[in-house]
Parts: structure tokens; sequence; C-alpha cells
């Protein structure tokens, strides 16, 4: 997506043109549980996080899979980093 507000910016003979920046949360804003196909039939359950962003005036969201751990091999960096 592309901001309305982006200028040009002109310094002796170039022309230089600004865009928002992208930025992105790092940790989800909320979860949801999900059911999804395997691909042989069967059915999951997989852990989804919402991941917001903004760029300039423009925001919005998406769903990501996160990753599922198993015990006993549970690591506590995934999937953002050390717990502080």
């Amino acid at each position: 997506m592309t901001d309305s507000t982006n200028k040009v910016l002109t310094t002796s003979s170039r022309n230089h043109e600004l865009w928002p920046v992208r930025t992105e949360s790092t940790i989800p804003k909320a979860y949801r549980l999900i059911m999804r196909g395997d691909g042989n039939g069967n059915t999951l359950p997989a852990l989804q996080g919402l991941f917001t962003w903004t760029e300039g005036s423009n925001y919005g969201a998406e769903w990501r899979t996160l990753e599922t751990q198993e015990c006993p091999y549970l690591d506590d960096s995934i999937p953002f980093g050390p717990i502080h």
C-alpha cells in the first residue's frame, strides 16, 4: 500500500521520493486457535497470532500461524525471543 501523502523532495538537480516506513508489531495483539487440514484428510489445531502494522496513515493486521512445540522439547525463545 502507498500513502497518498507521499512527497517529492527536490535538492539541487536530484529528485527523491519519500515513502512512509512500514512498521509491524513483533508480538501478536490477539490469538486464535483454528483447525487446518494437513493434506491427508485430517485436521489439526493451529495457533495463529494477529500482527498489526502501520505505513504512513495506513494500517492493518494479518493472521500468521505460530510455531507449535511439543513437550518435553519446549523452548521459551520461540517464537518471540527470550522472555524478560
